[in-house]
């Protein structure tokens, strides 16, 4: 219900304008994942979990296709250095020096994968910090799930603020519109109020807090830039899933598994998190189906499966999904 709520909110306070979201796809995908890797690593190094470990591994997918096919050697030591994250972490232990690597590589993967102009570009800056708030595994769903005992999830709200607060200071200057600017800097103070030191906090306030303020920074982000960040046209999420399924299977054609990987997972992350409460809300008879059917081509693709019967079905299923949007 969550989801399904933020869709509408953002839907109805946003409107379907050109969304850098949709613009940029792919490259926000990147840098959002990249990012996210990043902030997990931090996490694993203030607290070894096997959990974040092997989520990061997984995040890892929706961008090493593409590293692999632009600079093989880059991506050959990036997956060596979070196999030994992960290697590490499931004895318990971390590594300060292992992190700052991380780090490097994933700075040079930014740099291989996301153009220059679009990198250095305020809008699309300002639209990763607003998913890196409010997407899921986010600041603010990190506060949640550590609010309702999953202690795991506090270092990555902790770790994910921090990084948030990093990019909006070198961000904030490149922004003109003052008002906006404030807003922002108002709902980053509310969550570093919540998120307030590396230590959780003896008592948690409401999650709808961070949940709030996460959101109120996104429209203040969205008012600084001049232009809607996030994708809340459900239409256009559609077209994104369509494209991503149909660019999974066909990089099977190929043989390039990685990027088969990537795109199916790519597929999976928009449905799971722009589309299933919606769809599960208005037509659900079709939730399932679909929902099985992109999860069990990347579990295909991932063991280097091809799947013409899932590849064939998949435009037909997202027809039905979508039917009551129309």
């Amino acid at each position: 219900m969550r989801g399904l709520l933020l869709t509408l909110v953002l839907f109805s306070l946003l409107g379907a304008q050109a969304q850098v979201a949709y613009e940029q796809s792919v490259s926000l995908r990147v840098a959002r994942f990249t990012e996210m890797v990043r902030i997990q690593m931090a996490a694993l190094v203030a607290e070894p979990e096997d959990e974040v470990a092997e989520a990061m591994r997984e995040k890892s997918r929706l961008f090493l296709g593409s590293l692999q096919k632009a600079d093989s050697s880059l991506a050959g030591k990036l997956e060596a250095a979070l196999t030994q994250a992960q290697d590490l972490a499931e004895k318990g232990r971390s590594s300060a020096r292992l992190n700052r690597r991380v780090r490097w590589l994933l700075d040079q993967t930014q740099r291989t994968l996301i153009p220059r102009q679009t990198r250095q570009d305020p809008a699309f800056q300002a639209a990763l910090l607003a998913q890196l708030l409010n997407l899921e595994e986010g600041v603010a769903e990190a506060y949640e799930e550590a609010a309702q005992g999953e202690e795991e999830a506090y270092p990555l709200a902790w770790a994910g603020l921090q990084r948030v607060n990093l990019l909006w200071r070198q961000l904030r200057p490149r922004l003109a519109n003052g008002e906006g600017r404030q807003k922002s800097d108002d709902a980053l103070a509310r969550l570093g109020k919540l998120i307030a030191s590396p230590e959780p906090p003896e008592r948690y306030s409401d999650p709808e807090d961070a949940e709030q303020a996460a959101l109120d920074a996104a429209y203040g982000l969205e008012q600084a830039a001049g232009k809607p960040l996030l994708l809340q046209d459900l239409g256009r999420a559609f077209a994104l899933t369509r494209v991503n399924a149909a660019q999974a299977c066909r990089a099977t054609e190929s043989g390039q598994w990685g990027l088969a990987l990537e795109w199916a997972s790519a597929a999976n992350v928009l449905y799971e998190q722009h589309l299933a409460a919606t769809v599960q809300t208005l037509a659900p008879q079709a939730h399932t189906p679909l929902a099985e059917a992109m999860e069990e081509l990347a579990e295909k693709f991932a063991e280097r499966e091809t799947s013409d019967e899932l590849c064939g079905k998949l435009p037909g299923l997202l027809a039905q999904a979508g039917e009551p949007l129309r």
